[in-house]
């Protein structure tokens, strides 16, 4: 295994809070309505309110998941700009509904994959990259003395932003040509990895 390239004063492991920047409300309501009539029911998320227009199986699988419930609301809008939206669905529905939406209102928002079948649009100015900056900057750090760790289309900005970006190993392609080290996957404890790493060449 390659020891990290750099020394790192303080390990930020970001998967992090990606904070709530305000969006025009057309962009909004496209993204809601194409997701409708393309049978996925969207998940509006607001100041910490998660919100969809009807009840499903996703929906239900995502309760399960998350331990939370919903807000069932006809009208999504009007609970205010959401923080994110989530679609879940078929990977070819999702990829088609990004591409349908990304030439007239791509410059509103990032629309990233969490998951196979997770699509997430979000703020433009919204990412974890973004906020990994703003976490370290508040503690006194600078973007070298960080380290992000990933797999997944929506974890780039983070990785491309800290000074030591790692892919997991189950992590896509384009996080693997993003990073500079990888360890090993979720299943392997590829995290503990990385820090034991880190803490070993720190002495």
């Amino acid at each position: 295994m390659r020891k990290p390239a750099v020394l790192l004063p303080t390990l930020l492991l970001a998967s992090v809070a990606v904070a709530a920047c305000h969006r025009a409300a057309p962009v909004d309501g496209a993204i809601a309505t194409a997701a409708t009539a393309a049978g996925i029911v969207p998940s509006w998320h607001n100041a910490g309110t998660w919100a969809v227009t009807t009840m499903g199986p996703t929906v239900e699988r995502e309760m399960e998941v998350t331990h939370e419930e919903p807000l069932v609301s006809a009208d999504l809008a009007a609970l205010g700009a959401p923080s994110k939206i989530l679609l879940i669905g078929p990977r070819p529905t999702l990829l088609a509904l990004r591409a349908a939406l990304l030439p007239a209102h791509g410059a509103a928002f990032n629309a990233v994959f969490s998951h196979d079948t997770y699509l997430e649009f979000l703020p433009k100015r919204a990412d974890k990259g973004t906020a990994l900056l703003a976490l370290a900057a508040g503690r006194g750090l600078s973007s070298t003395q960080v380290a992000a760790v990933g797999d997944g289309e929506n974890d780039l900005g983070m990785i491309r932003a800290a000074g030591l970006g790692v892919a997991m190993g189950n992590a896509i392609p384009q996080v693997h040509e993003a990073a500079a080290w990888r360890v090993a996957s979720n299943e392997h404890a590829g995290v503990a990895e990385l820090i034991n790493a880190v803490l070993w060449a720190r002495g």
